[in-house]
């Protein structure tokens, strides 16, 4: 999958929705919120000062110096930050239900780095941290990334099981253009097609990137192709 929407991963905000107030003027959930929706640098050197003020330390501190790295574009340094936590802490203390807190960094640490290593090619990362991630909770981004990183690796089986949960989770114009770029590149044409004509029909601004995803190159002398082209 060589074309792929570029968006920051949102983690859904029910998943710390019931995190304590940490200062009267502004609580941690609202900080957050800035920091992975809007990269805001600020937030986030805010949320460090209100850890070191609350005695949060550890990955917690980490992870947000990993997002000051990833807000300045230095994805080495954040995703070797990243890997360092990985490395030092287990599955279970992140997977306790019971604090939400430390379920929010998991899922976070896992789709920052996820997002960062697809940046970065490393396919096989990405793939990694995204199921692990979905294993706790469910995100249309990391499953497109995943979906998009396994056909990197030629893995075509389980990117369209990807890409077909994707849009069974969320029936988007954008979601049916990635079954018809993977049909496509799996040389699958009649459902390629089938699957452009959904997208068009859904959202006919996707025409413009459907004319520059290679995947549909080999199509494009197709009689079907330039009949759905035409219409749209």
């Amino acid at each position: 999958m060589r074309y792929l929407y570029i968006f920051m991963i949102i983690i859904n905000t029910s998943i710390y929705a019931n995190i304590p107030i940490l200062t009267c003027q502004e609580n941690f959930t609202q900080l957050w919120n800035r920091s992975t929706k809007n990269d805001d640098l600020e937030a986030v050197k805010k949320t460090i000062n209100y850890c070191k003020y609350n005695q949060y330390n550890g990955e917690k501190y980490q992870l947000l110096e990993a997002k000051i790295y990833f807000i300045e574009n230095d994805l080495n340094k954040s995703i070797s930050i990243l890997n360092k936590i990985k490395s030092q802490v287990t599955l279970n203390y992140y997977k306790d239900i019971n604090n939400t807190l430390n379920k929010f960094l998991y899922l976070y640490m896992l789709g920052v780095s996820g997002y960062m290593n697809y940046e970065l090619q490393n396919w096989q990362i990405t793939i990694d941290d995204m199921n692990k991630y979905l294993e706790v909770n469910y995100d249309n981004g990391c499953m497109i990334y995943l979906a998009c990183a396994y056909s990197e690796v030629g893995m075509y089986e389980k990117s369209l099981n990807s890409f077909t949960i994707a849009y069974r989770k969320n029936q988007s114009a954008l979601n049916a253009f990635y079954l018809a770029s993977i049909y496509a590149e799996m040389g699958q044409v009649k459902e390629s097609l089938h699957w452009l004509q959904i997208t068009l029909s859904m959202d006919k601004k996707l025409k413009k990137d459907i004319k520059i995803e290679i995947n549909f190159d080999k199509m494009r002398n197709n009689k079907r192709y330039i009949e759905l082209m035409k219409k749209y």
